[in-house]
């Protein structure tokens, strides 16, 4: 693996780890923040730590010579802990029996950092090995404990946080499931992994060299599924505020052709703009208000007979109420503002206006997202050019 690999990912994980942190410190009580927190820095440390370059650093650093092996090996032993705290927390709740079952793990956990680094002290490992340390201290006393030790570990925890993920899609729904499917491929490749590097060390005390599944087959496979794994974490979390943006901007899109249709010719709307790092949400609330506003300015406008010629129409053609409602609106919005952009006088303020005030105040409290309907009950709104008595035309579908 270049170097890259290694570095764009932990920049990737690390930065949103430290994005992160005001959540963190506001939910420092709740267990799920905490885990989800420290997995973004532990899988973003792992790649960091793991990095040839960074091996040689924290080796020079240090003055021992593969410092970094038991280092990179209690983080992926860390990450691998907090991923089954999390799997525990979303699939069992925080009852008794997940606190019984964190605390097991936990025992493991430590009990397996003590192994890695007990075993690194009492062997011997002189000579420095960027890449293939797992192979070429695989018959070494000592150093061959660290090895298998992290690696019994890796795959325990790999097999059954796969486990917990594929029973589990069968219990939960929406994110949380997507989350899941995703984990389980992660964990599947982890799993791959681990074999992957325990067969080219088995294979050497037989004095035979595999050592390219360690070197060349693996990394890129642990990588990947490294990845898998944090965005299958993050997908619950992030997923849903994700959508919703999503939807959001799908919202503003759709309201374009009201808001071309009302908006004045010199642009402006009564309301301020959102600021251009705004949210597509915020976005949305800024144009809803602004497109509401225009409208109540071309109430004067209003006719409430061509309103109820458009509404009669769509249910004889099979419209639902809703539809019907906005279909109406949409239709007696678009002579409104070609009557307004002509800047003739309101010849229904006195007759018509209050009956269709009221016939849009009373649908606007019926239907939620009104304007999003109207908006798409217009066929079409044609460009408008700016100055006096400028005239544009919309009509309803």
């Amino acid at each position: 693996m270049r170097d890259t690999d290694y570095y764009i990912p932990a920049a990737f994980l690390i930065s949103g780890f430290l994005l992160r942190t005001p959540g963190l410190v506001r939910g420092w009580r709740n267990g799920m923040v905490r885990s989800v927190n420290f997995l973004l820095l532990l899988a973003g440390s792992g790649f960091l730590f793991g990095a040839p370059p960074t091996i040689k650093l924290v080796n020079r650093i240090t003055g021992i010579s593969n410092f970094s092996a038991p280092l990179v090996c209690t983080l992926v032993c860390a990450f691998n802990y907090c991923c089954l705290v999390l799997i525990e927390n979303w699939l069992h709740g925080e009852g008794e029996k997940t606190r019984r079952r964190v605390r097991m793990w936990r025992a493991g956990w430590l009990t397996a950092v003590i192994l890695i680094i007990g075993f690194f002290a009492w062997g011997e490992a002189p000579d420095e090995r960027l890449v293939d340390f797992d192979t070429y201290y695989a018959t070494t006393p000592g150093i061959v404990g660290t090895i298998v030790t992290y690696l019994l570990f890796h795959l325990v925890s790999a097999t059954a946080i796969a486990i917990m993920c594929w029973r589990g899609t069968s219990e939960v729904r929406s994110w949380t499931r997507a989350g899941l499917w995703v984990l389980f491929i992660g964990f599947v490749l982890n799993f791959v992994y681990g074999v992957m590097k325990l067969t080219a060390v088995a294979v050497r005390w037989f004095g035979t060299d595999w050592d390219w599944l360690s070197t060349l087959a693996a990394p890129p496979i642990v990588s990947t599924g490294g990845v898998l794994v944090t965005i299958g974490f993050l997908i619950p979390v992030l997923g849903p505020k994700a959508a919703e943006q999503v939807r959001a901007a799908f919202a503003i899109f759709r309201l374009r052709r009201l808001w071309q249709l009302v908006r004045p010719a010199g642009g402006a709307s009564g309301v301020l703009a959102a600021p251009l790092w705004s949210s597509p949400t915020e976005r949305l609330t800024y144009r809803t208000s602004a497109t509401q506003d225009r409208i109540l300015r071309l109430q004067p406008y209003f006719d409430d007979e061509v309103r109820l010629a458009a509404h009669d129409a769509s249910l004889t053609e099979g419209g639902s109420a809703r539809q019907a409602a906005a279909r109406g609106i949409a239709a007696m919005l678009a002579a409104a503002a070609e009557q307004a952009a002509s800047g003739s006088p309101a010849p229904h303020s006195a007759t018509t206006a209050p009956a269709a005030r009221a016939a849009y105040l009373a649908a606007e409290a019926a239907y939620d997202d009104l304007v999003l309907e109207v908006a798409s009950q217009l066929r079409s709104s044609a460009p408008r050019s700016t100055g006096a008595g400028a005239h544009r035309t919309g009509t309803p579908s």
